[in-house]
């Protein structure tokens, strides 16, 4: 009997029934020809359009005809301008008005940063509004948005608009968008956020934002979502661009190696896709993996086992939505229901006794199980990446694809605007002073500036007399300050640096007494904009460098504005993607960091490595991380390494290896998904991309991408050549340059041709040094995570590799390990989030006038770690602690300054300090975890040396010609208790060492001229030394004072006597003595 082919339908004959027919050619061949060739024509004769794939934010399905490439075309830049700056972060409550009522700050039901704001009805009052007033434009369009949370009040929360409009009441408490939308109609509009209900009655607000919108915007959010609206206008603090797209194809299976699944079962897991419950009780044991889902969509989990298996839906606070509950069948088909933002899958005993294996679980998209394939995930990303619009999104930068490369067309420029940049005055107004910084390059009127608490200052394309305004014409840029913020006095004219001082967080008053802003009289005085009314930061000099963060509310004012004529950039890109043929899932997002240098951590007891564990300092990465993705060991990606959402994770994700898998030895780097999205970008809205229709589309693709790829290597091979052409150990003294304008990588490094970047530079440095090796680094700001490690000074100590900044060199940070000899001289680290400078397990460091003034409360200016180093002429401030010196470290200390430190001195491991001259100030000297040796006799406090101070009780009468004790019974201080100012007016020395002796007697009455005064040291009952004399004349009581210095064994005792020719008396509080033990 005849048949036909299952895929294609071609026509065939069965031997044993139908050989004897006819062979008929057009329904043998000619039939089967044409069939074949309609199949194959559709996939490799033409060419169809290529499939539009148009994702936004978050998470989504795309169901695409072929596997294919994904090909990117193009990401849009977006800013969010909130009109609040932080404040609607509710960090500082004092920057919120209350009517009615009370506010405070509320840490449990927080959404955003540490704090959200809570609110409660006053007495006899039936609502109390949280608010503030904002300077709008007339005529236009405004939402007031903010997340929401019920407390107990009967009537609920909401955000109103005074005069435009109230939100509907959340009466849950479940945190809920609350929003406004308007036109302004008044220049000063209210915003608020209320709680209705009785005295009492309380409810909670975070996230607070308002925007300002294009009309075709405001137009659209009649037809948007609550959950559009979210994501469209999520909480940013400031203002905020795009920052670090990605996008990511998560795997045919989204079921994660069981080794990643939380709740893990007892048993180890033998492979990463097969795992075993041994239950002996009717205790149910379970693992369980969650991912993010997509409402709306099938998902089928499968498995091999003999066990028993479970999934479930829930919504973003983890309520249950659906669940299958524990069944013994091998699959599992559910679909997400609304609310649905993750779907968990489980294995488990469900309460059987007996032994359960499990393999190969699979997790798709659809109705029907597939077969199983190792999780494999694809992620395209652009770090370092940063896409701006104009508020209207009518002007925006783009990221495009051509020739293989990426790029972007950047119309607008950022940049901070602290003290480093040229301030001129410019004009005296009414309660504020106009300031100019000549900038060029720009489309006039075009700027967005932001002020130092974040809110926008206000536009102009003229002139203004108020404060907070802002004009930008072809030449420079004009802003308005208030008296009240610079604290310059309405008739005072600033100079230009003590504009800069403003612009680097100062703020100047009288310091005489008044505390008022300096009005040409007083002494001029300044202190921290942040910091307002702390002495601790007030200073007498004029502040040359940014103020300590202080109360961590202030923040330089920032400038972006529109270039007059764009520019294109090539840009890096991490990974590649492609689509598999159905159903995929796909995320789009912000905020990707590629390839940080990680720190691995162990934990003790556990077998196991992390990266980014709140126990583990060291291990924490910069940002708090959403979602680990991939772990690098030297470069490479490490498989070894799994991810883990428990366990104390620094946000909500960490990364674990098992110690065996562990390199102590290799370089560990980490990218992630950071957590706290507010602080970092505005979300992006689109993404443009296509892939292909058919396989000869597929096939024209890769080839056109397979050319690209092979003229990029091509170059990349011939600058690897140059970079890893490096020869194992030096022959002669090596000197390079570093140019970060004007340089090249691909360069020779000679002073010709010099180097872009510092790393290329050191990457040229042979590991084995036997001859000195210099690397100037030329004037410039280099966003560098510089590493010198490595390296092997051979030969005489004279052998060293230095790094020299020629001029003003700004870098991240400049750390190293395992270096035998370096210098480091005239560097500025700006890191915040870790060291500026450090050395581990090196031989012999020295670092010359570096500065470490970046303010940070959680890292170290200079970090030393089982090391060798000098520290010279430096300057370290506003850091958590000056000097971190550890694990059996040597360190000199000279000569260095900085203020505003928490603790100057930290460590562990009984390091050795010495210092000599000034060193850094802080509010501590050590911190309470220090162990260590700081100052030449080996204790680690003043409070621990020989030292005391004592005065004379009353006055003393001392008779002519005789030797009289003197009576010291008022003591200042006595650290070690060795003076006895009871009984024998003595000091008895606790320790043997060298001893500074001073003492002073002043009478009370003048004494004929000629007279004679001594004062005597008398150790162990015997006459030793004369401290002062004086022959006195008769104008002025006369004053005897002098110092010593003596050698003291334990037990030695002294005391001090007066003689004087003459009968006097001897004052109280000028006749005094001092004992300190000085070595």
């Amino acid at each position: 009997m005849s048949s036909n082919t299952t895929n294609v339908g071609l026509y065939k004959k069965n031997p044993s029934t139908d050989g004897n027919d006819t062979f008929d050619i057009n329904t043998m061949l000619n039939d089967n020809w044409d069939r074949i060739d309609a199949q194959l024509g559709a996939q490799v004769a033409v060419s169809p359009p290529p499939t539009a794939v148009n994702l936004v934010n978050g998470l989504q399905v795309v169901n695409v005809p072929q596997s294919s490439p994904f090909n990117l075309q193009n990401i849009k830049g977006r800013t969010l301008v909130n009109l609040l700056g932080r404040d609607g972060n509710f960090e500082d409550i004092s920057r919120w008005g209350a009517f009615q009522g009370t506010i405070a700050l509320d840490t449990a039901n927080k959404i955003y940063g540490a704090n959200c704001v809570k609110a409660t009805i006053g007495v006899g009052q039936s609502y109390v509004a949280v608010l503030q007033d904002l300077s709008l434009k007339i005529g236009s369009n405004y939402i007031a948005v903010a997340e929401v949370r019920n407390g107990n009040s009967s009537m609920g929360v909401n955000v109103a608009v005074v005069g435009k409009g109230t939100a509907p009441p959340n009466l849950t408490i479940n945190s809920t968008l609350s929003y406004v939308k308007f036109v302004a109609t008044v220049v000063s509009q209210r915003v608020q956020v209320m709680v209705n209900g009785v005295a009492g009655q309380y409810g909670y607000a975070d996230g607070f934002r308002v925007y300002e919108l294009s009309t075709a915007e405001y137009t659209a959010l009649a037809s948007m979502t609550d959950a559009q609206i979210a994501a469209k206008y999520p909480y940013v603090d400031d203002v905020k661009h795009v920052n670090a797209p990605y996008v990511i194809k998560y795997g045919e299976n989204l079921a994660p190696t069981f080794g990643e699944w939380s709740n893990a079962i007892a048993e180890a897991f033998p492979t990463p896709y097969s795992a075993k419950i041994i239950s002996s009780t009717t205790a149910n044991q379970q693992a369980a993996a969650t991912v993010n889902a997509v409402v709306g969509t099938a998902y089928t989990y499968a498995v091999s086992h003999n066990g028993y298996i479970g999934m479930d839906f829930r919504d973003n606070v983890g309520n249950v939505l659906l669940t299958s509950g524990f069944v013994t069948s091998q699959s599992i088909t559910l679909t997400a229901p609304s609310g649905t933002a993750t779907v968990s899958i489980y294995i488990a005993s469900n309460g059987v006794i007996g032994t359960f294996t499990f393999s190969n679980p699979m997790l798709n998209l659809g109705v029907t199980a597939k077969p199983f394939k190792p999780r494999n995930d694809n992620m395209l990303a652009f770090p370092n990446v940063q896409l701006t619009s104009s508020v209207d999104g009518s002007m925006y930068d783009t990221l495009f694809k051509r020739n293989g490369k990426y790029f972007v067309e950047k119309r607008f420029r950022d940049m901070v605007l602290d003290g480093s940049q040229t301030w001129i005055f410019d004009a005296d107004l009414t309660g504020c002073k106009s300031v100019r910084s000549p900038i060029t390059g720009q489309t006039p009127h075009t700027q967005r500036v932001t002020k130092f608490d974040g809110k926008p200052l206000t536009f102009s394309a003229g002139g203004s007399t108020v404060p907070d305004w802002t004009v930008f014409d072809l030449a420079n840029l004009y802003i308005t300050i208030a008296d009240l913020d610079s604290g310059w006095g309405e008739a005072y004219t600033p100079t230009a640096q003590e504009i800069q001082a403003y612009f680097y967080g100062w703020r100047m008053y009288d310091g005489g007494g008044s505390g008022l802003p300096y009005n040409n009289s007083g002494t001029k005085t300044w202190n921290t904009i942040a910091g307002w009314g702390t002495p601790t930061y007030s200073t007498f000099t004029l502040p040359t460098s940014i103020a300590p963060v202080g109360n961590g509310n202030w923040k330089p004012y920032k400038l972006a504005y529109q270039l007059a004529t764009p520019v294109f950039e090539e840009i890096l890109v991490e990974g590649s993607m492609s689509l598999h043929e159905g159903l995929n899932q796909i995320e789009v997002g912000q905020g990707a960091v590629i390839r940080e240098k990680a720190y691995p951590w162990y934990l003790a007891g556990s077998n196991e490595y992390l990266i980014n564990n709140t126990a583990g300092t060291p291990s924490l990465l910069r940002n708090r991380a959403r979602n680990m993705m991939m772990v690098y060991k030297n470069g490479k990606i490490d498989n070894k390494w799994y991810v883990l959402s428990t366990g104390l994770p620094y946000g909500t994700s960490q990364a674990g290896i098992k110690a065996e898998n562990f390199d102590p030895t290799a370089v560990y780097e980490a990218s992630y998904i950071a957590l706290d999205q507010y602080i970092l970008s505005a979300p992006v809205q689109a993404v443009t991309a296509e892939a292909a229709s058919n396989l000869k589309t597929v096939v024209d693709v890769l080839a056109a991408n397979q050319a690209d790829q092979d003229a990029r290597i091509s170059a990349t091979e011939i600058l690897a050549r140059q970079i890893y052409n490096v020869p194992q150990k030096t022959s002669a003294v090596l000197v390079l340059y570093v140019d970060g304008t004007n340089g090249a990588d691909n360069n020779d490094g000679s002073a010709g041709k010099p180097f872009k970047t510092i790393q290329r530079a050191i990457n040229n440095v042979p590991q084995i040094v036997n001859h000195v090796v210099t690397i100037n680094v030329l004037v410039g700001a280099y966003a560098e995570d510089v590493d010198l490690s490595g390296f092997i000074c051979a030969g005489s100590t004279s052998v060293f590799i230095k790094l020299v900044a020629i001029g003003v060199v700004t870098v991240n940070s400049i750390s190293m390990s395992r270096t035998t000899r370096a210098s480091i001289t005239g560097f500025t680290a700006t890191a915040t989030t870790n060291s500026g400078f450090s050395a581990n397990n090196c031989g012999s460091i020295d670092f010359n006038m570096c500065t470490v003034t970046s303010a940070s409360g959680s890292t170290e200016g200079f970090s030393i770690v089982q090391s060798k180093a000098q520290i010279t002429n430096c300057v370290v401030s506003n850091r958590v602690v000056a000097f971190l010196i550890s694990t059996n470290s040597e360190v000199m200390i000279t000569n260095n300054t900085g203020t505003g430190n928490t603790y100057i001195f930290s460590g562990a491991g009984g390091s050795k300090v010495t210092t000599s001259g000034t060193i850094p100030t802080g509010t501590t000297i050590y911190s309470s975890s220090f162990v260590g040796v700081v100052n030449p006799w080996g204790d680690n406090t003043q409070a621990n040396r020989s030292a005391f101070r004592t005065t004379l009780a009353t006055t003393q009468n001392i008779s002519a010609s005789t030797s009289t004790k003197l009576a010291f019974a008022s003591e200042f201080y006595d650290n070690l208790s060795e003076f006895d100012s009871v009984i024998n007016y003595r000091f008895t020395a606790a320790q043997s060492g060298i001893y500074l002796l001073r003492a002073s007697a002043e009478a009370n009455a003048t004494v004929p001229s000629g007279s004679s005064m001594y004062i005597i040291a008398r150790v162990n009952g015997i006459n030793l030394a004369d401290i002062g004399m004086l022959h006195a004349n008769n104008s002025t009581p006369p004053l005897v004072n002098g110092q010593i210095v003596l050698k003291l064994n334990v037990g030695d005792y002294v005391e001090f006597y007066y003689t004087s020719t003459v009968a006097l008396t001897l004052n109280v509080y000028s006749t005094e003595a001092s004992i300190t033990r000085i070595a």
